[in-house]
């Protein structure tokens, strides 16, 4: 029988908070030791990347949050969030979080990195969402969204709107190069991420013995970066090393799903 031992604090407090403003400071350490080699899934699940699976971690985790109501209908919200840890998978010191977010009803724009999550799907199935999943680091990315369904004008509350699009840049790849070149497999560094999504939902609940129905389409891709392949060159193993276009008309190929361009590599150009 495996056994574990768990240690968990935290503390948050408002410094100062007024109807416009409010400043929140978090402290938190976590502490698992246990027999086996892996921490318990149920540790690991829904916490964005920060639990390793590897038994026997310690974290010490403090954030500082603000959030300023401009007006009815502008709000500002901001915050970093900082983590030190015995766990070596992103260095023992790293940034978790680190974001601004600017909000005018329900249209927003997010820059930066946030634990931000967007799926229809319960956070807490153990499934989880395989595109937008709490199981990860959130990546750095600017964000323009529609938050919440928001109304269509002339469709007698029948019809919303919700959606958002984003360009990141994905951070592993230092994680990805330490866990491949041991074992001579590829690997990838420094790609691009672009996602968008936009979601329709037809009827209107408020009115007696109405149906509800929500179509939509989510676009989740990688593009750009530079892909290190083992091959066998010269007579020699070696790491070849592919690099991706990232120009403006990469960015439009990325955005309507066309193939790549003639600077594309060959399987880039046979993706359609």
């Amino acid at each position: 029988m495996k056994h574990y031992l768990i240690l968990l604090f935290c503390c948050t407090a408002s410094l100062f908070s007024n109807a416009q403003i409010t400043h929140t400071y978090r402290v938190e350490s976590f502490g698992s030791l246990s027999s086996g080699k892996n921490t318990p899934f149920w540790m690991v699940n829904r916490n964005w990347g920060v639990i390793p699976l590897e038994a026997d971690n310690f974290y010490l985790r403090a954030s500082s949050f603000y959030e300023q109501r401009l007006s009815e209908d502008w709000l500002l919200d901001a915050g970093v969030d900082v983590i030190g840890s015995n766990n070596d998978n992103y260095g023992n010191f790293w940034l978790q979080q680190l974001y601004g977010r600017l909000q005018w009803k329900k249209l927003r724009l997010d820059i930066g990195s946030r634990e931000d999550y967007l799926s229809f799907l319960n956070p807490y199935l153990s499934s989880g969402d395989f595109m937008h999943s709490n199981n990860a680091r959130p990546i750095p990315q600017v964000k323009v969204s529609i938050s919440d369904f928001l109304l269509i004008p002339y469709t007698k509350g029948n019809m919303y709107i919700k959606g958002d699009f984003s360009v990141g840049w994905f951070l592993d790849g230092k994680r990805q190069e330490d866990i491949a070149r041991p074992f001579n497999q590829d690997y990838a560094k420094k790609e691009l991420s672009h996602n968008k999504s936009v979601f329709f939902r037809f009827g209107n609940i408020e009115e007696k013995n109405r149906m509800q129905f929500t179509l939509g389409l989510i676009h989740a891709t990688k593009w750009g970066g530079e892909l290190y392949q083992y091959r066998y060159i010269n007579n020699e193993w070696i790491y070849s090393v592919t690099k991706h276009p990232k120009g403006l008309d990469d960015f439009f190929r990325v955005v309507i799903a066309k193939e790549g361009s003639s600077s594309s590599s060959r399987s880039d150009k046979e993706y359609l």
